[in-house]
């Protein structure tokens, strides 16, 4: 779907007129299963080669990095991005960080847009950013967050032990669910190694491991889709 704002801007006599307009976006978009395209002044179904040209043509917009359709800055956890930016000890401060096109650290993408309205520039936070630093990321992304589940034995079949959704932005989940994991990843004795060596008691699981899983799960995902990211623990 698209997300149309609506201005209301005044003209000179004293009159106000609705604008209602729509930022692009990376997706292509349809109407009742079709694809329209405007060309001169006439709307037209969108034939082959012109889907296909369309298609090009978003392919260079990162769908993370476009506007996030409906947030405000007011949506952003400003502690969170604080203390995210402390983690990655970089020198930009928060709030210079929410400046369009700024990225707090060279490879990430940046947090924020400008876009042009009837009723001016307006600066909105980048789905990224929801993701990262929002105070609540499935409003806007229905699947961003996790679901959990602990099954009593080792299969889905077996009887449900424990289960919950986890929601926040993404550092927030993955120390949540990764505290979880901890606890499930408890300590085995191996006998075969030397009690003075002090490998006898060791993690069933790698916390490195475990923590790699995690990472991957969430950055690696299609937050298009409205599934959550699911973890399941067996016996």
């Amino acid at each position: 779907p698209i997300d149309p704002r609506f201005d209301t801007v005044a003209l000179e006599d004293g009159k106000e007129i609705l604008v209602a307009w729509a930022a692009a976006s990376s997706d292509i978009h349809s109407f009742k299963g079709e694809i329209f395209v405007r060309l001169s002044d006439k709307v037209t179904k969108a034939t082959v080669s012109q889907i296909a040209e369309l298609s090009l043509r978003k392919q260079h917009l990162d769908w993370l990095a476009q506007p996030c359709p409906g947030a405000t800055t007011d949506d952003l956890d400003l502690f969170a991005l604080e203390d995210l930016a402390k983690r990655l000890r970089v020198s930009v401060s928060p709030p210079a960080s929410l400046d369009p096109g700024v990225r707090l650290v060279g490879s990430a993408l940046p947090l924020t847009s400008r876009i042009e309205s009837p009723a001016g520039n307006l600066v909105v936070p980048n789905r990224f950013a929801i993701l990262l630093v929002g105070s609540q990321p499935h409003r806007f992304l229905p699947g961003a967050f996790f679901s959990l589940t602990r099954f009593r034995v080792v299969t889905r079949a077996d009887e449900v032990f424990m289960t919950g959704d986890v929601f926040g932005p993404i550092p927030y989940l993955l120390e949540k669910v990764m505290g979880v994991l901890e606890i499930e990843a408890g300590f085995v004795t191996d006998k075969s190694q030397d009690i003075q060596s002090g490998r006898q008691n060791r993690r069933r699981y790698s916390i490195q491991a475990l923590q790699e899983i995690l990472v991957n799960s969430l950055a690696h995902r299609d937050y298009r889709s409205e599934l959550s990211t699911k973890v399941s623990v067996f016996s």
